[in-house]
């Protein structure tokens, strides 16, 4: 069984083995054509609202929230 062993994020798999808790892992996203930081928020967060927070994250690659270019990968928090 899946278990958490305490705060520290490893779970036991069935077979002995150890992952990270998938849901601490950040997740990325490869920018297609069309895209906005709306769009990408409405995907993962279910809320356009949030399109900052991957903003906020992406500001070493950003220049600006306007202007994403396809085959950007973001950092999704």
């Amino acid at each position: 069984s899946n278990e958490l062993n305490g705060s520290n994020n490893i779970i036991t798999n069935f077979d002995g083995t150890e992952t990270i808790d998938p849901r601490e892992i950040p997740k990325s996203y490869v920018v297609k054509s069309g895209d906005t930081l709306s769009k990408i928020s409405e995907k993962f967060y279910g809320t356009a609202n949030r399109w900052n927070d991957i903003f906020q994250a992406n500001r070493d690659i950003l220049t600006s929230a306007r202007f994403l270019r396809e085959g950007q990968k973001l950092l999704i928090p």
